[in-house]
């Protein structure tokens, strides 16, 4: 067969024109829509107190270690010892007589779960700020201790001269005075030297010579202890320095005394060290501060003695003059360091501080750089300025003048720094304040152009009434501000009775923040924190011996739900799915919730409430009824709101292209054909297991030709959702003379 034509390829159709231009046959390869770009489901976003990072600033973190590294972990790590100096560590919200620790820890809020995606916002809880600003310093090595000879010196100079820091050590010594060495075998004299115990000098006969005398002594001293000192004899010790004595204790008769030419007593060594030999490093420190009151001197956390010009921090200089002679230190002579040239890195988050009376912690990890850079600030030698809380994080800690924090527990390795606060610090804050910062941190999770635009599920390891009342109005603020649909889990105090939780009026009964976007969870749940079992009870209040503490449940559902499809009862099995809910060791200790029984559940589900359960036989945490607070009907089931946001904002999302669009008619076809396309993709028609929805109506009937002349265009889309498998009824007659459909071999009806 002949081919009498062109064969032509187009992708839009070219126009009669082109198309009759030339016979042959056209092939218009046409583009299909593209699949509808489904809304997301699982970002959780969790509101709370940490160890480090920015504050009301909506951050994603991708993992454990993201989050560590740049939020921090339970309290800090000094000298490998972790679990130091947590947030959060005891709170009253609402004026409660009883505490509730870590209630606003955020490391223990995440601790166990898994989130699908999570965004964190830190709640900034600081009562101040202090400036760090480095100083010119030099380092030398680091030993236990340094062997001097006595008269070496260290010369330090910021500038205006040199001082002379010397170091003297003279072991001790008693001449012996008129010695006759008159002495009859037996007599004895007791001995000591440089605190060692004492020794007794058993004289024999014929120790009648000074010769003889002095051999004796050493031979029970077993050195040469004594020796001929002109016409006489001395007594020295080993020790150079004030540790060094010669001690002369007793003698079995005065007549001893006199035939050495001794006295009882005591005779140190002098000098301004212990043991010129070993000289430690607080002495270092003591002799160089006190010549020099410009300077001090400070071991780094790697153990090397450091001088540094506290003086001028920020511009000030140093300089160990090469008339030193005390080298043993390893320090740098000849060499002038400069604060405005130091190590780029970093002052830690966690980094203590005192008052003289109180401590404090650094808040934030700090970048500083080597030198001064432009359009960098701060940089070089600083000042920076960091936030600090008060190192115990509970209600206690009382405001500090400006310029009374003023000094490092441990100095940093990275360099030298001075510290001040410039202004005074506030009183530890009040419930009130911290229910106040949760606000602010929340309304920051608000704004369009950050990360948080796509939280689903919002969490916060705070709860007070304010606090879920906050919650409440974040996620209903949400839609109303051009976000995505959100639910929010909150849980009222630990240790509640039942009656309590099930309030429909009061605070914090589950009624006060009730709606279909809030999601309230009774009872608490108990779970292990490692860094804290690490430590025990030494942690001090809120700690336990074996790191088992309860903590809310709300979180534990968030995490959950977030891994969840929306259309998923978050009331179902969690062992295939979230295998790590087992890290909740049961439910939180208070008499109230180890004794729920039935009703309490069935009381729950009534008013509004998320029952948290705990099953023993394997283990893991789950809960009995996937309701919202809401007892409006239709609006109860967690999945209807979840499955509701997913739908709606997917569409949203898909019809954004098309907004300011010319309504042509192929164009809204194409909408309601996208529309159409996403709906039946849920339907599972080819695959079962696929299945999301039971049913749909979408068209656009709604719109009239008025409403289209004006821009409106209406389109009605209705989703019929699965139901869950929640009551699986058994009806079951056990007898002898009951009709079967299937009979074993050999029987009969």
């Amino acid at each position: 067969m002949a081919n009498v034509g062109f064969q032509r390829y187009f992708t839009v159709d070219p126009g009669d024109d082109v198309l009759l231009a030339i016979e042959g046959v056209n092939i218009i390869d046409q583009t299909p829509p593209a699949p509808l770009k489904a809304a997301g489901t699982g970002v959780v976003c969790l509101v709370a107190e940490y160890e480090d990072g920015p504050f009301n600033l909506p951050t994603e973190v991708v993992s454990g270690q993201d989050f560590q590294s740049n939020f921090g972990q339970f309290g800090y790590v000094y000298n490998g010892v972790p679990a130091q100096n947590p947030c959060a560590r005891t709170r009253f919200a609402d004026a409660t007589l009883t505490p509730e620790y870590w209630n606003g820890n955020g490391a223990v809020a995440v601790s166990g779960k898994n989130f699908f995606r999570l965004i964190v916002v830190r709640v900034n809880t600081s009562v101040g700020t202090v400036n760090f600003t480095r100083c010119a310093s030099l380092t030398g090595v680091g030993m236990f201790t340094y062997a001097l000879q006595s008269g070496q010196h260290l010369d330090t100079n910021e500038g205006s001269g040199t001082t002379v820091s010397t170091f003297t050590g003279v072991v001790a010594s008693v001449l012996s005075v008129s010695a006759t060495y008159a002495l009859t075998a037996g007599e004895t004299v007791t001995l000591a030297y440089d605190g060692l115990p004492p020794f007794v000098v058993t004289f024999l006969a014929g120790d009648t010579t000074q010769g003889n005398v002095i051999a004796r002594i050493n031979q029970y001293a077993g050195f040469a202890f004594a020796a001929v000192s002109g016409g006489q004899y001395t007594l020295k010790g080993r020790i150079a320095g004030l540790n060094g004595s010669v001690d002369v204790i007793a003698a079995s008769s005065g007549g001893v005394l006199t035939a050495l030419g001794l006295t009882v007593a005591l005779t140190p060594g002098t000098g301004n060290v212990g043991d010129i030999s070993h000289v430690k490093f607080s002495e270092l420190q003591t002799i160089v501060q006190a010549a020099d009151v410009d300077v001090k001197v400070e071991m780094t956390p790697s153990g090397q003695p450091r001088i540094y010009n506290f003086f001028t921090p920020g511009t000030g200089t140093l300089l160990l003059e090469t008339t030193s002679t005390a080298t043993a230190f390893g320090f740098p002579f000849g060499v002038t360091a400069s604060a405005a040239s130091g190590n780029a890195g970093t002052i830690p988050a966690g980094t203590v501080l005192t008052d003289g009376t109180q401590q404090y912690v650094t808040m934030q990890t700090t970048n500083v750089t080597a030198v001064t850079q432009a359009n960098v600030t701060p940089s070089g030698p600083g000042p920076y300025t960091i936030p600090v809380r008060f190192a115990r994080d509970d209600d206690t800690g009382t405001a500090s003048s400006g310029g009374t924090i003023n000094a490092l527990v441990q100095p940093l390795q990275l360099d030298s720094y001075v510290v001040i606060n410039p202004s005074a610090t506030t009183n530890a804050l009040t419930e009130p304040q911290i229910d106040n910062a949760y606000l602010t941190a929340f309304n920051t999770t608000l704004n369009i152009n950050s990360i948080a635009r796509l939280t689903n599920i919002m969490l916060t390891a705070r709860q007070s009434d304010t606090v879920r009342q906050g919650l409440r109005q974040n996620v209903i603020a949400a839609t109303a501000a051009g976000l995505v649909g959100r639910t929010g889990c909150v849980r009222p105090p630990l240790g509640i009775a039942p009656s309590v939780a099930e309030s429909l009026i009061a605070e914090p009964g589950v009624g006060a923040t009730a709606s279909d976007r809030v999601d309230y969870v009774y009872p608490g749940a108990s779970t292990r924190i490692a860094a804290m079992a690490q430590v025990g009870l030494a942690g001090g209040a809120g700690f336990t011996a074996n790191g088992i503490i309860d903590v809310g449940s709300d979180i534990w559902l968030g995490a959950f739900m977030s891994i969840l499809a929306p259309e998923e009862n978050p009331g179902q099995d969690p062992t295939q799915v979230a295998p790590w809910m087992e890290n909740a060791l049961g439910l939180e200790s208070s008499a109230f919730a180890q004794n729920l029984v039935l009703q309490d559940y069935e009381n729950f589900k009534s008013v509004g409430i998320c029952g948290a359960r705990y099953d023993m036989d394997n283990g893991i945490l789950f809960f009995q009824s996937g309701i919202t607070s809401s007892t409006t009907p239709g609006l109860t089931n967690i999945n209807r709101r979840r499955m509701a946001d997913y739908l709606q904002d997917s569409l949203a999302s898909a019809a954004q292209p098309y907004v300011k669009q010319l309504s042509k008619s192929a164009r809204r076809q194409a909408l309601l054909n996208t529309f159409i396309s996403f709906a039946e993709s849920l339907l599972g028609r080819t695959n079962q297991n696929q299945q999301r929805i039971a049913g749909y109506t979408i068209n656009d009937s709604p719109t009239t030709p008025s409403e289209l002349a004006q821009g409106l265009y209406r389109i009605l889309t209705n989703f019929r959702t699965l139901s869950s498998l929640d009551s699986i009824t058994l009806m079951s007659t056990v007898g002898e003379s009951v009709q079967v459909d299937v009979l074993a071999p050999g029987e009969t009806q």
